[in-house]
């Protein structure tokens, strides 16, 4: 008796929930056909006017507006063969007390130029001095920059071994102001730590 109570009960809230859910049906369709047809679809000239297709990342969504930069690196010419490195140990070797200081100028060609009597000032061994003019005078420029340049070789030193002062040099005339010029390489030394280099010091003679 109790199994068939529970079996009439569970077949009458399955209809109850049929019935409702034809009612509910009933009543939606009548109120979706008294709507227009406009409201009822959605055109598809509705979708198209409204969907916004978003930038694709890449090149394509990239936009970079602004005048053109031109940049020049005045720096040692490494396309000349004829420039030559300094041996930094080979200098110790000749004179580990050598203290030369070098006085000289870059042409608007980027030619390194010095005379050995009046613009080399060595304390030692003159065989230090006689390497180091040797080498520096194959060292050729970019032809951005000219005038007076120094160079500092303190082989004994604790802290910075090697300074070149560029503070005096100026931008050739025929260099246009709207490009700039940038410092690059300014020397050709093998053997020696970049910590004990100063590229951009003050020598005086």
């Amino acid at each position: 008796m109790e199994n068939e109570k529970n079996w009439k009960t569970a077949m009458y809230v399955a209809v109850t929930v049929i019935f409702i859910g034809i009612i509910l049906y009933l009543v939606r369709w009548i109120i979706l056909t008294r709507l227009p047809e406009e409201d009822v679809h959605i055109p598809i000239s509705g979708i198209v006017d409204t969907l916004t297709i978003p930038p694709r990342p890449g090149i394509e969504g990239i936009v970079i507006e602004g005048p053109k930069i031109d940049s020049l690196v005045f720096e040692i010419d490494a396309s000349k063969t004829i420039i030559k490195s300094l041996d930094w140990k080979r200098l110790v070797k000749i004179d580990k007390n050598a203290y030369v200081r070098i006085q000289a100028m870059v042409d608007t060609d980027g030619n390194l130029k010095f005379r050995t009597k009046s613009d080399v000032f060595a304390e030692g061994k003159p065989d230090a001095a006689i390497e180091i003019s040797s080498v520096l005078r194959t060292w050729k420029y970019t032809s951005y920059k000219s005038g007076p340049i120094r160079f500092l070789f303190h082989v004994a030193a604790r802290g910075k071994k090697f300074t070149v002062d560029i503070r005096s040099l100026k931008r050739n005339p025929d260099i246009p102001k709207s490009k700039k010029i940038y410092n690059g390489l300014l020397y050709c030394i093998e053997g020696l730590e970049l910590q004990k280099i100063n590229k951009n010091g003050k020598v005086e003679l």
